[in-house]
């Protein structure tokens, strides 16, 4: 008997080992694909329930792996959700609080910098700006595909495009790491056809089976470089969306689980069994020292996360604090109202805000019912926790603080994604923390983002003056709130009612004297009144607020060459084109205003100029190509420069139709026809449809044409050439 209990003793010993070599060993490499739709509300997947979705590509990968019930972000915003993931680190350590607010700083290391370090082949393929490049989260990528030099993202097609011509020119054998950022499912919701009919009354819906099908595709050419069986995927997303829920339409502003319930699935089928569930609860703090433990790498000294491995092993284990932290700092920095901390457990959620919150997530999963009154016990242990948590995890004083700067392109930028209002200037105090809880609670307000949200909508569909009238409603209740008060500025410019505009503005600027984009605005809008000397002033005050004037210095540059100016022009052009560094797209931003505002010899000049000096830059050969095209002062050489452009990106679509309607110039139909066919590859784009159609005329494809002006027609009824359109097709 003694000696069958030893038996059985070593025989599980031997399991245990052999399981652990099988789980733990390092060769052959381990290829990892870390996938992310942004934006994506757990329960909007067909496999966390949602019956109406379309995710088979999502739902495939949780049955051949584990399927997380219940992991959270840290903060429901896309920089610092994804600096968390990428980091493995708080956001209380990072103070990453914002979208394009703050750089990281090089002192983080980063998942990608270590892997790079281990042998691995590193890409990353960016869906939108707020993980652009010059934010710093490319730090340890070999390829980090991010250009939007128009658009301030990309749709997944374009972006497995992307994916799909590096895949092409790689030639060793591995091991690759490549992140997929899809942001699709974020606003706004148009996802193309035939998404956008099956999913008419539900586009949020549609966009994430949009993303869904580009990831089934792009996971089929991946099978080249990096084979199903030696390949973990890593599924989830930075945040959800709140969707209406709490009186929040989109994410940043609250803490429940609309914005901070994320999927996340793991999958490898030789070491990660199939059809797996775990209730436990994780965070996308946990994903890198998991993933470092999995390839069997060690985790630096700085990373806060818990590894998960333990689950990866047996779904039934328990891991971890068993509980998960966030914070958000957007009403604060954007509304001037309190932000917010939380803590949720099994059973509890509790919001730490001017007025706290508990809810009993057992009996009210939606979090409607706040039970803090009945129990006060329960909601002050949660408290001293979290508490003890952001002792442990903030970083200390010595730790390099990331600086925030943002210039009037990244707000714009911004504003063209939904994010309203504007940053703070407390964005930088090194008291920022403590003050978290200033101002009003963001329960109390959110009722004015309803107008806000109206007036938008009426902005977004150009009717101004219903939007006006919205905003000011939001006004009447939130007089301070600032970003409707940018909002209100914009509309009416649009009616052209400049000198309103300007008080606006000037309300503004007083409030925020250190703020040069106030300033800027102010001086646009006074220009446009005819407050010609007003705006000078206005646009010099707003040149020495900023640490590189060289926005600032290209707007009144412009400005003076508007004003008719041309002896001041010359003085500031040339203070201009000594600045260093002279980004180029404040170059082409000059030339074509130029030329649009009737100076197309100087704007051409510039552009001559931009080449000169930034020779590898594609938007000044396309910018100059274009004019040289469609002026026909020297189609010849305009193609030439288009050519160019492409050699330097040949993925830009608008540097394709440039080229392709250089060849129509020149005669060369057929040639036309396939290059605007390319360019017409992806959202759909009126101006490249109207283009492919000229030239499917010419080369007497008469079928083909009317396709393309019919398109025109039913999707963009709006198109500045409309009529021009229905001209051509009616001679078909």
């Amino acid at each position: 008997m003694k000696r069958a209990v030893i038996l059985i003793v070593v025989l599980v010993l031997v399991a245990a080992v052999v399981a652990a070599v099988v789980l733990f060993r390092k060769d052959p490499p381990v290829n990892v694909v870390l996938v992310v739709f942004d934006t994506c509300r757990a329960d909007h997947l067909g496999c966390y329930g949602h019956t109406t979705a379309s995710t088979p590509t999502v739902d495939r990968l949780a049955a051949e792996g584990l399927l997380f019930e219940r992991a959270y972000a840290q903060v429901p915003l896309t920089l610092p959700g994804h600096t968390t993931l990428f980091t493995g680190t708080y956001p209380e350590f990072h103070r990453i609080r914002d979208n394009a607010s703050y750089t990281i700083p090089d002192e983080q290391v980063t998942l990608a910098e270590i892997l790079g370090q281990n042998g691995y082949t590193t890409a990353a393929f960016i869906g939108a700006f707020p993980l652009d490049g010059r934010f710093n989260l490319d730090q340890g990528f070999d390829t980090y595909d991010g250009h939007f030099p128009r658009d301030s993202e990309r749709p997944a097609g374009l972006l497995n495009r992307a994916v799909e011509e590096w895949i092409g020119v790689q030639s060793g054998t591995g091991p690759y790491f490549i992140f997929l950022h899809y942001f699709d499912p974020h606003l706004r919701y148009l996802p193309p056809p035939p998404f956008s009919e099956r999913f008419e009354d539900a586009p949020y819906d549609g966009e994430i089976a949009y993303a869904d099908f580009c990831l089934g595709e792009i996971t089929e050419k991946l099978e080249t470089i990096c084979p199903r069986e030696r390949t973990l995927w890593i599924f989830t997303s930075d945040h959800g969306e709140s969707l209406w829920d709490h009186g929040e339409r989109y994410h940043g502003i609250f803490l429940y689980d609309s914005t901070l319930r994320v999927p996340m699935i793991w999958s490898f089928p030789e070491r990660i069994a199939p059809n797996q569930r775990t209730p436990a609860v994780v965070q996308l703090v946990d994903v890198m020292p998991t993933l470092l433990e999995f390839l069997g790498i060690d985790a630096p000294a700085c990373v806060q996360g818990s590894s998960l491995m333990p689950l990866l092993r047996d779904a039934s284990e328990s891991v971890g604090p068993g509980r998960s932290h966030a914070e958000t700092y957007f009403a604060r920095l954007r509304y001037g109202w309190s932000g917010l901390r939380s803590l949720r457990t099994d059973r509890w959620l509790y919001v730490a805000a001017p007025r706290e919150e508990l809810y009993d997530l057992n009996a009210d999963p939606g979090q409607t019912q706040n039970v803090i009154d009945e129990h006060a016990d329960a909601a002050n242990a949660l408290r001293k926790r979290l508490a003890a948590d952001l002792q442990q995890f903030s970083a200390p004083p010595e730790e390099p603080r990331p600086v925030s700067q943002i210039d009037p392109e990244t707000e714009a930028r911004l504003l063209s994604l939904g994010y309203l209002g504007r940053v703070s200037n407390t964005i930088n105090d090194p008291g920022l923390e403590d003050s978290l809880f200033t101002g009003p609670d963001p329960k109390d307000r959110i009722g004015t983002m309803v107008h806000v949200e109206s007036g938008r909508r009426h902005m977004d569909e150009q009717d101004w003056s219903r939007a006006e009238e919205e905003l000011r409603r939001a006004l009447a209740i939130a007089p301070n709130l600032v970003e409707t008060r940018d909002l209100l500025a914009r509309a009416l410019q649009r009616q052209e009612r400049f000198l309103e505009a300007s008080e606006v503005w000037r309300g503004l600027a007083g409030d925020y004297p250190d703020d040069p984009l106030y300033h800027m605005w102010l001086a646009q809008s006074l220009e446009k009144a005819g407050r010609e000397s007003e705006a000078l002033e206005a646009y010099r005050r707003s040149i020495p607020l900023v640490p590189d004037p060289s926005a600032v210095q290209t707007e009144l540059t412009l400005a003076l060459a508007r004003m008719g100016r041309m002896s001041e022009y010359a003085t500031e052009r040339r203070r201009l084109l000594e600045m260093d560094p002279l980004p180029p797209q404040l170059l082409n931003h000059l030339s074509l205003s130029l030329i649009e505002a009737g100076f197309p010899r100087e704007g051409i000049s510039l552009f001559e100029e931009c080449i000169v000096r930034f020779p590898e830059d594609p938007d000044a050969y396309n910018a100059l190509a274009w004019e040289l095209i469609d002026s026909g002062e020297d189609v010849a050489r305009g193609v030439e420069l288009a050519e160019r452009a492409v050699v330097l990106d040949p993925t830009e679509r608008a540097f394709l139709d440039t080229r392709g309607w250089g060849y129509l110039k020149l005669g060369r139909a057929e040639e036309a026809v396939v290059e605007l066919r390319r360019a017409a590859e992806g959202t759909f784009v009126p101006d490249i449809a109207h283009h492919l159609a000229l030239a499917c005329l010419e080369a007497g494809k008469p079928e083909e044409a009317r396709d393309q002006l019919h398109r025109i027609i039913d999707e963009s009824p709006d198109y500045p050439r409309i009529d021009e359109v229905r001209v051509l097709l009616s001679r078909l």
